[in-house]
């Protein structure tokens, strides 16, 4: 049961992947802010829940993105840093 609440819960994620985002693939993300930087794109979810994420990253897969990093934003109120996912 610990585990479902876990899943549920909307977290924001840090997704870094390969090759800059033109306006074809911006606009396919439309729900999410596109930052291209240095031969990466960062994407960052608004608060998503697992199933949401998964959707994102189906998204990514389905246009042959290679994905470089994901992270799992802190909390704004719990004061820390990036966790590593």
């Amino acid at each position: 049961m610990r585990r479902q609440a876990r899943w549920t819960a909307a977290k924001q994620y840090r997704i870094v992947v390969r090759g800059e985002f033109g306006e074809l693939l911006t606009s396919a993300f439309a729900d999410l802010s596109v930052q291209a930087e240095g031969g990466e794109t960062i994407l960052v979810t608004p608060a998503i829940d697992g199933s949401q994420l998964h959707g994102v990253l189906d998204r990514l897969l389905g246009f042959a993105v290679e994905i470089v990093s994901m992270n799992e934003l802190a909390r704004p109120n719990t004061g820390g840093g990036e966790a590593r996912v």
